[in-house]
């Protein structure tokens, strides 16, 4: 038998336990599956591979093995990836040399292009970041492209 074979059926058979408990099991049934004693001249070699296949297969097994502790992983995952991508546009530095989020209305028509729609967009006072997320600008962005294919589409910002 597969020793991650092992540590998977250990961490399903023993869903509330520790890591620390799951590893002392693992090692347990890893000599039981080799049939070797723990005082064996073999073991301590077994032992040690086992070891090493536990410190880099635990995570993996316990997130495949437990569906909302992968669920949560994912979840933080996409925040994070969201995160992100929330800051590249709104984070650009523009040629007045302020961050794109904290440019006017007026500001941000001057820039010409495609900016001047998304001046068009905003209310009068109203700095970027307050009217846009970055999904919302590169929605719009994509938008203008669609209207405007076989022109060249290059931002400017």
């Amino acid at each position: 038998m597969r020793w991650t074979d092992i540590l998977s059926r250990v961490v399903r058979a023993n869903p509330g336990e520790n890591r620390s408990h799951h590893k002392e099991l693992f090692l347990s049934e890893t000599l039981t599956e080799s049939r070797l004693r723990a005082d064996d001249p073999a073991a301590e070699c077994v032992i040690s591979m086992a070891e090493y296949c536990f410190a880099h297969k635990y995570q993996e097994i316990k997130r495949l093995v437990n569906p909302q502790l992968r669920e949560e992983q994912e979840a933080r995952r996409t925040r994070a990836a969201e995160e992100r991508i929330e800051t590249r546009l709104l984070n650009t530095v523009m040629p007045n040399g302020k961050q794109y989020r904290e440019c006017t209305k007026v500001e941000v028509a001057r820039f010409g292009r495609w900016h001047v729609v998304v001046a068009e967009r905003m209310r009068d006072g109203q700095m970027v970041g307050e009217a846009f997320t970055e999904q919302q600008l590169v929605r719009l962005y994509e938008e203008m492209r669609g209207r405007r294919s076989g022109h060249d589409n290059h931002v400017q910002a």
